[in-house]
């Protein structure tokens, strides 16, 4: 008996909570607070980002690859076709 009171009474807590929370966050207030803290921040960074300079691109053509003497030490010669034969 005193163990389905305590299952109940856990049951109830927990639902009030969840109810309490949820609707905290789903009120019409804290949406508008959201909304209004997200314009803010958006405002404040297309001020800052006016002020950026714009780099130049000096990045081309910066790597030089050798492509023929990694291919030519990448492949081996297989010698299981040479058992075959």
């Amino acid at each position: 008996m005193f163990n389905n009171s305590i299952k109940i009474l856990y049951f109830i807590l927990i639902s009030l909570f969840l109810y309490l929370i949820l609707s905290t966050y789903f009120s019409k207030d804290n949406i508008l607070k959201n909304s209004d803290i997200s314009k803010k921040i958006n405002i404040i960074l297309s001020d800052k980002s006016k002020d950026l300079k714009i780099l130049k691109n000096d990045t081309n053509n910066v790597i030089i690859y050798n492509s023929e003497n990694v291919t030519n030490d990448r492949i081996k010669k297989r010698k299981i076709w040479e058992l075959l034969k």
